[in-house]
């Protein structure tokens, strides 16, 4: 028996309805847009993923970047103490005589070095976090 658009089970034909052929070609269409969809995200995903890449390692410095850092650094240190150690001495040579000459003898005196020393020493250590914060421009808390 037929019925009207199927054919019976007993029918065993390699032709096949309309229908069923419009269902299988949607459904080959479907999973070959799928398939493409599928391929697009993944060169999307991969285009992104290096594009972000890119601007991490833009903001890793390099080897000679952190070379020329550590240098800079240095010489910003090494021109603070040296600005610090001139303050130190132009202080030094205002404070009074009494303290900064000792009694070598009877008639002779003589600077007191140990105590120049100390104090420049001092000074610098006093001073020298905040005037390299300022010489590096960083955000000085006082």
């Amino acid at each position: 028996m037929l019925q009207e658009g199927k054919y019976s089970p007993n029918f065993s034909s390699p032709f096949r309805t309309i229908h069923e052929l419009r269902k299988l070609m949607k459904e080959e269409i479907k999973q070959e847009v799928r398939e493409e969809l599928r391929q697009e995200l993944f060169a999307y995903q991969q285009r992104e993923y290096r594009r972000q890449m890119d601007q991490w390692m833009r903001l890793i410095p390099s080897e000679a970047e952190k070379k020329q850092e550590i240098i800079a650094n240095i010489k910003a240190q090494k021109r603070v103490e040296s600005k610090l150690e001139k303050e130190a001495l132009l202080l030094w040579d205002q404070k009074p005589s009494n303290e900064r000459m000792k009694r070598i003898g009877w008639f002779r005196w003589e600077e007191n070095r140990e105590r120049r020393e100390q104090f420049v020493r001092t000074y610098i250590e006093e001073h020298f976090e905040y005037h390299l914060k300022k010489e590096l421009k960083v955000n000085i808390m006082i």
